[in-house]
């Protein structure tokens, strides 16, 4: 009777600001994030 698909897949759009935040966050927190895990700190800036 319903022959009817749902899609879920990612537009072009989603997926571009996904890779850019995924980048920025490789780039900018990653390194950060083990700085604090490593000396058990947490910067104040």
């Amino acid at each position: 009777m319903f022959n009817h698909s749902m899609s879920f897949s990612v537009g072009e759009d989603n997926q571009t600001l996904r890779n850019t935040i995924y980048k920025f966050a490789q780039k900018e927190i990653a390194p950060l994030a083990d700085k604090v895990d490593k000396e058990n700190t947490f910067p104040n800036n």
